[in-house]
């Protein structure tokens, strides 16, 4: 059924209205030379761009050239972020970057093959980037129809 949540996070009141699973499925990026892909409350966007020096944290990445997925997070994802060592939780990346905890549920994964890339926002992994110069895809992400606040990932 529907219901409405009310969560107390980073000293604020949410409320939120609550539909049984309405973190959207897997959908594909990649396909083509440029493209656009809606995901929820999300849009990302690609086209083919000579790689610049890649950052851990922002809105868009480079990636070697391809096809992957953008996913709802899920429990038990881990990545390398870029310039760390060892596997970080998604789950804790997420509340470090102060993502509410009914947000965190539908936040977007992006993935090359089975290996985690990005958290939008967030954190850069180490998989897939693309040496500086080299041919690239751009991928972009933001969010649709929503207004960035205090307790929104940034990057």
């Amino acid at each position: 059924g529907e219901g409405f949540l009310a969560e107390v996070s980073f000293g604020r009141l949410r409320l939120s209205r609550v539909v049984d699973d309405d973190r959207p499925g897997p959908a594909e990026w990649g396909k083509g030379r440029e493209g656009r892909l809606e995901w929820g409350d999300w849009e990302f966007l690609w086209g083919p761009e000579k790689a610049g020096i890649s950052r851990r944290s922002g809105w868009a990445i480079w990636v070697e050239p391809g096809c992957g997925v953008v996913r709802a997070a899920a429990v038990g994802d881990r990545l390398v972020p870029l310039g760390g060592s060892g596997h970080r939780a998604v789950s804790r990346l997420l509340m470090e970057a102060r993502v509410v905890r009914g947000v965190r549920r539908r936040y977007p994964v992006v993935l090359r093959g089975d290996e985690l890339v990005w958290i939008p926002g967030v954190c850069r992994a180490q998989a897939a980037v693309p040496d500086p110069g080299a041919a690239a895809l751009r991928l972009e992400a933001r969010r649709r129809g929503q207004r960035v606040g205090a307790g929104d990932a940034v990057g």
